[in-house]
């Protein structure tokens, strides 16, 4: 069927949706009201209530495309681990300029991890696996990258984030 994004929000959404309608030719009635993609674009958006519905309306700022690489089934998971590594962050305060240690900093958690500790100004050590990971962690934000944490070069941290627990 047809996708429908709608919602409502400020200028910046706005711009957004602008984009969109130049690269898909999407049809927009007005900012604060919908978006109707014309043809193969594809949109996701988190909601809070009405999980079930097909069509729900959404502030278009929680609403983004869908690149063609990712399968509904991979979006619907995103939010699982990302919002698993936020919350374990926030509950932790500040973290600018806070030594912050990720364990499994590759998998799914960890990989969100390392980038939100980045971003919010942490020094973030990851452990990985083996040395086969440490590019992906380094690519991920990490500014230090360990195998083993009874390594003497590991410090003590602010913050330990396990992304290894079950």
């Amino acid at each position: 069927g047809q996708l429908l994004v709608a919602g409502w929000g400020t200028i910046q959404p706005a711009l957004k949706i602008r984009e969109l309608q130049k690269k898909h030719g999407l049809y927009v009635e007005s900012f604060l009201a919908a978006v109707y993609p014309v043809g193969d674009a594809r949109a996701v958006a988190i909601v809070e209530w009405e999980g079930w519905a097909e069509r729900v309306a959404v502030p278009t700022i929680w609403a983004t495309e869908l690149p063609d690489t990712v399968s509904f089934e991979q979006a619907a998971a995103l939010p699982i681990a990302g919002l698993t590594a936020l919350r374990a962050l926030r509950v932790n305060g500040s973290l600018l300029g806070r030594d912050v240690l990720v364990t499994g900093a590759t998998g799914g958690v960890g990989q969100f991890a390392v980038q939100l500790a980045r971003a919010a100004g942490a020094v973030v050590t990851a452990q990985v696996s083996g040395p086969e990971r440490e590019q992906e962690a380094r690519e991920l934000g990490a500014h230090e990258v360990v195998w083993a944490l009874d390594d003497e070069s590991v410090g003590s941290f602010h913050l330990v984030l396990d992304a290894l627990g079950g």
